[in-house]
C-alpha cells in the first residue's frame, strides 16, 4: 500500500478507458471523428468530393499505409477510412471490405503528419480533416479528443449502438 494516498479509491479508473468506436487503428480516431462532424454537420456526400486533406500526428503516419491490400490494413489507412465514410456516410467494418471501390475517392485524399500536432500526444489522438468540395467550398473540422476518451465520453446511446452493432453479426 505505500504510495497509495488515502483518497486513491474514490474513482474508478476503469471510468478512464477508451471505448473504441471506430473500426479503425486508434491512432486514427481524431480523424475519423473530424469525418464523421463534417459529413453530419455539412451533409457531404461522396460526389460533393473536390479534395480532402488529412493532418494528423507523427505516430498515426508511422503506421499508415496509401495502399492498403486488405481490409485489416486498410482500418490502418487514413485514406482508406475517410475515403469508406465519406462513400457509406458513417466508418463501419463493411465500408473498409471493397478496396477497390474505395479507390477513387482515395485518389482525392492526402494524408500527412502536422508536427503543430504532436503537442496533443499521447493523452490526445488529434486529427485535422479539410474537405474542398466541388461547389469550391472549404469545410474543416479538428478533433484532438476523439469520442469514447476519458476526455470525450462515449454517451450511453453511443455505447448502446456499438454493442448492438457488435453483437447483431452473424459469421
Amino acid at each position: 500500500v505505500d504510495g497509495i494516498e488515502n483518497d486513491a479509491w474514490s474513482r474508478f479508473e476503469i471510468l478512464n478507458g477508451y471505448f473504441k468506436l471506430h473500426p479503425s487503428c486508434a491512432h486514427l480516431h481524431g480523424v475519423n471523428d473530424a469525418v464523421d462532424a463534417l459529413l453530419d454537420e455539412h451533409a457531404v456526400k461522396e460526389d460533393d468530393i473536390a479534395s480532402v486533406d488529412v493532418a494528423t500526428f507523427g505516430e498515426a503516419m508511422e503506421i499508415d499505409t496509401d495502399t492498403p491490400a486488405n481490409d485489416l490494413a486498410a482500418r490502418f489507412s487514413a485514406k482508406a477510412t475517410v475515403a469508406a465514410a465519406i462513400r457509406h456516410g458513417r466508418l463501419d467494418d463493411g465500408g473498409l471490405l471493397d478496396l477497390e471501390a474505395l479507390q477513387p475517392l482515395m485518389n482525392k485524399i492526402t494524408a500527412r503528419h502536422d508536427p503543430a500536432l504532436d503537442k496533443h500526444t499521447p493523452a490526445g489522438r488529434p486529427g485535422i480533416v479539410t474537405m474542398k468540395l466541388a461547389s469550391g467550398d472549404t469545410v474543416s473540422k479538428e478533433v484532438i479528443f476523439p469520442r469514447g476518451t476519458a476526455q470525450t465520453l462515449a454517451t450511453p446511446e453511443e455505447r448502446k449502438d456499438k454493442a448492438l452493432t457488435l453483437l447483431a453479426r452473424h459469421y
